[in-house]
């Protein structure tokens, strides 16, 4: 049962902006926002500095980690241990998960 009541202030473009989504939603406005609030999928991030500090420490040390593999395996190559194809894949694998660290880290900050 709805009984609590909320205002806010918003421009006059933002209003007609509401106003024109919730008609095309068949909705009124006050139905489309809260269809809005109840659906949405917005991050939150991280605004404790110690876990924000935390994070930053696993990635870099991650990325240590990383370094010393690729390193492995420039050496691997060099020393013909391991063949140009499986080089090549776990290179990959390498950058895809650098990627994914970086990332991690852009939406942390």
């Amino acid at each position: 049962m709805k009984k609590d009541e909320f205002k806010f202030r918003i421009s006059k473009e933002l209003k007609d902006l509401l106003n024109s989504k919730s008609q095309e939603a068949n909705m009124n406005s006050s139905e489309f926002l809260r269809e809005l609030i109840l659906s949405s999928q917005i991050n939150i991030k991280a605004t404790n500095k110690k876990d924000l500090k935390e994070l930053i420490w696993n990635v870099n040390k991650i990325g240590v980690n990383i370094n010393q593999l690729a390193y492995a395996l420039n050496y691997s190559i060099e020393a013909n241990k391991l063949d140009n194809y499986s080089y090549i894949n776990l290179t990959n694998k390498l950058l895809i998960i650098e990627n994914r660290l970086d990332s991690i880290l852009k939406e942390a900050i």
